[in-house]
């Protein structure tokens, strides 16, 4: 990622759970300008850079994550991906004629390692927006307790996305089952609080 860009991990030393922030300015501003994209499509590739930019820290081998979304509909695809080295980039195709207000019926998380076998795992669009659909994704074939928040603005100084997670790790501290549960619903009820606003101005 660029300077202006920013992805910062972190970790809660007595329970198990992990999060990642991200802030894109200059990936997602070049993103943007290389196509002349409709705003709700706009909105769309900055939430999708700023989970494949997310997603990409808990990759352990050198590989691309690539979150995509395709179907008959006049948004026929839209794509972000991310090395584990944080080299991103996204593009959308869709119909120029359409005036947007739309629906993508399928989206496919993809794993794509630099070596071995591809890993695809396939997220249907039954939640009403991308960070729920991640969590699905997470719970059902992960099974880690993952909470995502999105926002993407390009009516500021400079077009903005960014991205908060939380994840539930599996057990590895002395910290009891209840007791990491009860950190979880409280990061959580925290990480709710925060508006669209505050993720993409605050420093």
């Amino acid at each position: 990622m660029p300077d202006r860009d920013k992805l910062q991990g972190f970790i809660f030393d007595q329970f198990d759970i992990r999060g990642e922030i991200l802030t894109l300015k200059q990936s997602y501003g070049e993103a943007i300008a290389r196509g002349n994209y409709p705003q709700l499509i706009k909105h769309l590739l900055g939430e999708f850079m700023a989970a494949a930019g997310m997603l990409s820290a808990t990759l352990k081998f050198d590989g691309v994550l690539t979150l995509q979304a395709q179907g008959p509909g006049p948004l026929s695809m839209i794509m972000a991906d991310c090395t584990r080295h944080h080299n991103l980039r996204a593009i959308a195709s869709f119909d120029r004629a359409y005036d947007f207000n739309t629906d993508e019926p399928l989206a496919a998380l993809t794993i794509d390692p630099s070596n071995g076998e591809r890993y695809q795992g396939i997220v249907p669009l039954e939640s009403e927006n991308l960070a729920n659909c991640l969590e699905d994704y997470f719970t059902r074939s992960e099974q880690l307790r993952t909470r995502i928040w999105l926002a993407a603005d390009t009516e500021l100084d400079s077009p903005r996305a960014a991205g908060l997670l939380l994840q539930a790790l599996p057990r590895q501290l002395e910290t009891s089952a209840e007791e990491n549960l009860q950190m979880w619903e409280h990061t959580t009820q925290l990480a709710n609080t925060i508006t669209a606003e505050e993720q993409l101005t605050l420093d």
